[in-house]
């Protein structure tokens, strides 16, 4: 990047919300646009423990010709592009690098965003640690799973968020309720 690259939008994150909202500012013809990751495309979802899939099941053999439920971007679908049902973090992420190679997507990996202040004058500067962008408006679509709040409840420090379990076999116990 260059310094003081001038954008129209930058979304930060290039998870589900990330590149879903990418796939809306290209369908919306938004000219200067980038999706930043410090990490990969659905770095999230690969960090999920093994055995995760998601709830909801990826199909489109419905009488009224909806989408995909687990879809992000009109006429795609994970359960075609994956063939499966319920798709692994692992199954999701690949869905989503494919989307965005499909589309096309301006993203930029490896972009750590450090700091974001408002400009006068409106718009927003960033700093990362590839240099300064600056654009007229700023997504915010980093996910909660790699930024966890386990203390957002009374009794959450009787609980265990998805993010600090790798594999759900060998935990203690034997019953365990997952939201």
């Amino acid at each position: 990047m260059k310094k003081l690259e001038q954008f129209d939008c930058l979304v930060v994150g290039a998870g589900a919300a990330g590149i879903g909202v990418g796939c809306v500012l290209q369908d919306l013809n938004i000219g200067r646009f980038s999706i930043l990751d410090r990490g990969t495309i659905g770095a999230s979802f690969r960090l999920w423990p093994k055995e995760m899939r998601m709830i909801t099941p990826s199909f489109t053999g419905n009488a009224y010709g909806l989408l995909d439920l687990n879809s992000i971007s009109l006429r795609t679908s994970p359960a075609y592009t994956l063939g499966t049902e319920h798709p692994s973090g692992d199954e999701y992420a690949d869905y989503l690098e494919a989307l965005a190679r499909y589309r096309k997507l301006p993203v930029q990996t490896g972009v750590d965003v450090q700091r974001i202040r408002p400009l006068d004058g409106g718009g927003f500067e960033l700093d990362t640690d590839q240099g300064v962008l600056r654009s007229r408006y700023v997504i915010w679509a980093a996910g909660e799973f790699q930024y966890p709040r386990t203390d957002s409840f009374p009794g959450a420090e009787y609980t265990v968020h998805n993010s600090q379990v790798q594999k759900w076999e060998g935990m203690p116990g034997d019953d365990y309720i997952c939201c």
